[in-house]
């Protein structure tokens, strides 16, 4: 009596040379996933930034053009009903009350000793 044999394992060698393909594979797409990561990050700040813009132009053509103060701007679009809540920035990123006073702007900063090296602050500037 003669055994075929059909049911081989794999070897050792095979396996290796699978682990090694799926090692590479993972070393080129996990920096994509970071890279997608910070990129939806800055995508939802400057939506949220560009909501607030135009909210708060709103504000002002319900109040005959006064902008609320700078301490009180988020409340107060909040208590007129223009936004449901105050936002969460992510790490780093602030609006910039400095600017906001002198010309009526809003612009955020950007500070990368809180946030990483997410982003520059000449970009974050630009916006």
């Amino acid at each position: 009596m003669l055994r075929s044999n059909l049911h081989r394992g794999f070897t050792l060698i095979e396996i290796l040379i699978v682990v090694v393909i799926v090692g590479i594979l993972a070393v080129m797409v996990i920096p994509k996933f970071a890279d997608a990561r910070r990129d939806a990050s800055i995508s939802s700040v400057r939506n949220q930034l560009q909501t607030l813009r135009a909210q708060l132009e709103v504000y002002r053509m319900q109040n005959r053009g006064i902008s609320p103060a700078s301490s009180a701007l988020m409340q107060a679009l909040v208590d007129e009903g223009l936004i449901r809540r105050v936002p969460d920035w992510p790490a780093g990123f602030a609006i910039d009350s400095a600017h906001y006073e002198s010309t009526g702007l809003l612009r955020l900063s950007y500070d990368p000793a809180v946030g990483g090296d997410l982003i520059d602050e000449a970009t974050v500037a630009g916006w």
